[in-house]
């Protein structure tokens, strides 16, 4: 039976929570990074579903990781995913993301490219959206998953992410990189628009592109092992072109 075991990496002396899975030696990993509201614990068993070593960020105020005062801008969030990179990972790995982890993913992957195999979007655009501040106190009083978001996500935090975010876009050096992708999009209340997709499509011919037509934006509804599958193709199929 694989295990999964909760560790800790520093980034400027905030602590960085993660879940590491066991897997084969010798084959790259997966680093998954969840969206806003999400915990790594959220992904405890169905990290399983890769076959392989998978590594899960609870980005700073969110999860068991530390909520600094300061510090929640773009450059932040990518620093958290290079301080466990640095702790955790020799040589490269595929990228997987969920939500707004993917703009952070991909801010990772523009500043290293060297690192990544292969990515895996679920449903986000390749930038960073901006968040109506009037939105914040709805946002923060409802629930994701059954949990109150208040009990996910730092307050400050949020209020802080809201704040620092500037709206970097990342699809043109993303697609520059020409790495094998995967992108999922729900068809209920999703952050990709129909613009976001286009833009997907054109900039990324050689993509793999899935709709769950019957997922909200959370898409491990109604099947919470779907995307992981589909992640576990791009993955096996991004190692053989390489061999």
């Amino acid at each position: 039976m694989r295990t999964v075991r909760a560790r800790y990496a520093d980034n400027e002396g905030v602590s960085i929570h993660y879940l590491e899975s066991e897997g084969p030696e010798g084959l790259p990993p997966v680093l998954f990074v969840p969206g806003l509201t999400d915990a790594a614990e959220d992904y405890c068993d169905t990290i399983l579903e890769l076959g392989r070593r998978v590594l899960v960020i609870d980005l700073r105020g969110r999860g068991a990781s530390d909520a600094p005062e300061t510090g929640y801008a773009m450059a932040d969030h990518v620093a958290d995913i290079a301080s466990v990179v640095q702790q955790s990972v020799t040589g490269t790995f595929h990228l997987m993301t969920f939500s707004r982890g993917t703009c952070y993913g991909l801010g990772y992957a523009v500043d290293h490219p060297e690192r990544i195999v292969s990515i895996s979007l679920g449903d986000y655009p390749a930038r960073e959206v901006i968040i109506p501040s009037e939105k914040t106190d709805a946002f923060m009083a409802g629930k994701w998953r059954g949990r109150p978001v208040a009990e996910r996500l730092s307050e400050l935090a949020f209020s802080k992410i809201v704040a620092e975010t500037e709206g970097h876009d990342f699809l043109e050096q993303i697609a520059s990189l020409n790495l094998p992708s995967l992108v999922v999009r729900s068809v209920r209340d999703s952050p990709i628009t129909d613009e976001d997709w286009a833009a997907y499509l054109h900039h990324l011919p050689d993509a793999t592109f899935v709709r769950f037509e019957d997922s909200p934006h959370d898409i491990f509804r109604p099947d919470r092992l779907r995307f992981f599958r589909l992640v576990r193709c791009n993955v096996a199929s991004a190692e053989a072109s390489a061999a």
